[in-house]
């Protein structure tokens, strides 16, 4: 995102809050009849406005802010004859204690009122239908493949992908039952979900998973030195987009592919060289390459390259390992703080 995006976007945010707030104030002084010379949306020098009876509404020059401008605000000066009775410091304590706190009343209420509005409106929820399953995790294990979608989890309904996760979530470290639907039929499967800590400044809290994904993995690849991979010319980085003439869109996919393969020769698409903007968010990709993995026996060579998140996932787990689970205690600060540094950054990452 860039810096112009970022200060419009605090600019809109900014200004919506002190819109409401300045709401606040402009109502309670309307209800108790006290005359309004002003509505602002910004300080400094009027761009825009216009005025409807006593009022004059305007955006000004500044968007950092805002404010009300009421008759009378200033109690030495002195007031118009046909507009006594109708100035801010005439008025009761009541009514100007009411004035004042009008505009952080609107703002508190805002919020669960957006929050409110934003839940009436219909909220379409992914299916608990399984895109990946992450290589070496209890899912795996399990028997869980890419396609099933999980109907039940411990016994309890999981019509969406996010009921199933916050089911697995409430079970770190135990052993359920899950139902799955594949191919039309149900397969009840066991699995033991993860125990995994995750440490923030508030609080410390335990989840579960079992290493499944709504979305498909990409099929990057590491190689293994003198592998048959690497003979093949096929390098560490490299995105396998086929095998055999059959395209790929996941490592799941690229694991039943290489499977089925066994130790024959193996054909593959591979791109190499992918690209990205981090200003766009666009995908500069190289054209496929068309290579041959000899054949012999044992496995390939090829590995899944885990993303950085899995990556850091795993780091921080052994690092909870290693250090204990004790989050004040300097001793094991020190010890976070050499596994951070041993971690490639993964520990920023995760705040970042």
């Amino acid at each position: 995102m860039s810096v112009a995006v970022k200060v419009l976007s605090f600019i809109v945010l900014l200004g919506g809050l002190v819109f409401f707030h300045e709401l606040g104030h402009f109502l309670a002084a309307k209800f108790f009849k006290v005359k309004v010379l002003r509505f602002s949306l910004g300080f400094g020098p009027r761009l825009w406005g216009f005025k409807r009876g006593e009022t004059e509404y305007q955006i000004a020059a500044l968007p950092l802010g805002g404010y009300v401008k009421m008759l009378g605000e200033d109690p030495t000066a002195p007031l118009p004859p046909e507009d006594r009775g109708r100035g801010f410091a005439e008025q009761k304590p009541h009514r100007r204690a009411i004035i004042a706190f009008a505009g952080p009343a609107v703002n508190l209420l805002l919020p669960p009122v957006v929050y409110f509005l934003m839940n009436l409106t219909p909220q379409l929820e992914a299916p608990a239908l399984v895109g990946a399953v992450l290589p070496n995790e209890p899912a795996e294990a399990a028997g869980v493949q890419p396609g099933d979608r999980v109907i039940a989890v411990d016994g309890v309904s999981t019509p969406s992908y996010e009921q199933m996760r916050e089911e697995i979530e409430h079970r770190p470290g135990k052993s359920f039952d899950i139902v799955v639907q594949r191919a039309g039929e149900q397969k009840t499967l066991h699995v033991t979900a993860t125990d995994d800590t995750e440490t923030t400044l508030l609080e410390t809290t335990r989840k579960g998973r079992i290493g499944v994904m709504v979305g498909k993995i990409p099929s990057y690849v590491g190689v293994v030195p003198g592998s048959r991979a690497a003979q093949g010319g096929v390098n560490t980085f490299d995105r396998i987009v086929s095998v055999n003439g059959q395209s790929l869109a996941s490592v799941a996919e690229l694991k039943l592919a290489l499977k089925a393969a066994g130790n024959a020769a193996i054909t593959v698409g591979v791109i190499r060289g992918e690209t990205v903007d981090l200003k766009t968010s666009s995908i500069s990709t190289a054209q496929p390459l068309t290579l041959t993995i000899p054949a012999g026996e044992g496995p390939t060579g090829l590995e899944h390259r885990t993303s950085t998140s899995e990556r850091c996932r795993r780091i921080r787990r052994r690092t909870q390992r290693v250090c204990g689970r004790a989050t004040r205690s300097s001793r094991w600060t020190a010890c976070r703080s050499r596994q951070a540094r041993a971690s490639g950054g993964c520990f920023r990452a995760r705040s970042g």
